[in-house]
């Protein structure tokens, strides 16, 4: 083990491989050093697109492969893929399409920078080839059916699977859990795309960095709803959320008032989670006679749901049937 030549710096010693190692420093790693390969991402698109030929257009991007060390690669217009195998006799297969430079020096056939295909094998049940290529970063996928005689067939489906990467101290972008660093670095952040949320690790779990709102839901006031005697969902004040598994906190307000009954009521409130109600119930709410005005009353919850979508709503009883109604209200899940 030994310093590298520094880059830039005075020797001009600094070859390719102890630019890698310098330049590793720059891009997101993990706890191991290894720096995250993939795309410094402009957008969640797909990267790869449909050609009335068996090849795919490769739209611009910047990346980084990992061979020894980061290897930044900029592709500035619409490249193309080698040509696909033609469609199987039957069944079906995936390919994956990829990035990669090619080094002489590593027994690659050239130093040029790839575009490259790893052909799947038909099934009936065709699963993703292994990308096992030495350097090699998917750029997507494409579903090959046997029908297909262009990539721009109606049977062919192309997915954007590439990774995303960051430099580093940056905000990782991810499309699911699958994407989760695997070693990451305490303090490392990403960017859920699936559940909408900010995560940050801080050493034993992904927990929510900052706040997010996970689901909302507004109710106007044109329509007031009539409360029942027992517990029901107030229409409009529903929100579908997709959690971590981590404690969240329901917030939600509503102007309930008399129906004119011809006496004061109460009414009760509490936040449901896939039908079953968290956190404290909310009784006793004084609901005087028409005529005196309504009130606006607000309740908040915390729980622990397990990861994934759940249907929060706000549910809400009178003491008699047919004697208090809500109007306008609202409902949100955020995560901290």
């Amino acid at each position: 083990m030994a310093l590298n030549y520094s880059f830039p710096g005075p020797s001009g010693l600094a070859d390719s491989t102890a630019l890698r190692k310098d330049l590793a420093g720059l891009v997101v790693r993990d706890s191991a050093g290894v720096v995250r390969g993939g795309v410094f991402p402009r957008h969640t698109g797909a990267l790869i697109t449909a050609r009335s030929d068996m090849r795919v257009n490769v739209l611009p991007f910047e990346g980084v492969t990992v061979r020894g060390g980061p290897l930044f690669i900029a592709n500035d217009g619409a490249m193309v893929s080698p040509l696909l195998d033609y469609a199987p006799s039957s069944n079906a297969r995936i390919d994956v399409i990829y990035f990669k430079q090619n080094e002489s020096s590593q027994a690659d056939a050239d130093n040029l920078p790839i575009i490259g295909v790893v052909t799947g094998n038909p099934s009936a049940d065709p699963q993703k080839p292994a990308l096992l290529i030495a350097g090699a970063e998917e750029l997507g996928t494409v579903y090959v059916p046997s029908t297909a005689v262009a990539t721009n067939s109606s049977s062919v489906v192309i997915t954007g699977t590439h990774a995303f990467t960051a430099a580093a101290g940056g905000v990782v972008m991810v499309r699911s859990s699958a994407g989760y660093p695997v070693l990451p670095v305490y303090g490392q952040r990403i960017d859920d795309v699936a559940r909408g949320c900010m995560l940050r690790w801080n050493g034993t779990g992904w927990a929510a960095g900052a706040r997010s709102i996970l689901g909302e839901a507004d109710r106007s006031a044109a329509s007031p709803y009539t409360l029942g005697a027992t517990y029901a969902a107030i229409p409009s004040l529903s929100a579908v959320a997709t959690t971590p598994a981590r404690e969240v906190k329901v917030s939600a307000t509503v102007m309930l008032a008399n129906a004119n009954s011809g006496a004061d009521r109460t009414a009760r409130l509490r936040v449901f989670c896939d039908g079953v109600g968290i956190g404290e119930e909310l009784a006793g709410i004084n609901i005087m006679l028409n005529g005196t005005g309504g009130a606006t009353v607000t309740i908040t919850a915390k729980h622990t749901p397990s990861a994934g979508a759940h249907t929060y709503t706000l549910q809400c009883l009178a003491s008699t049937a047919s004697a208090v109604q809500a109007f306008q209200g609202s409902l949100m899940v955020e995560a901290y």
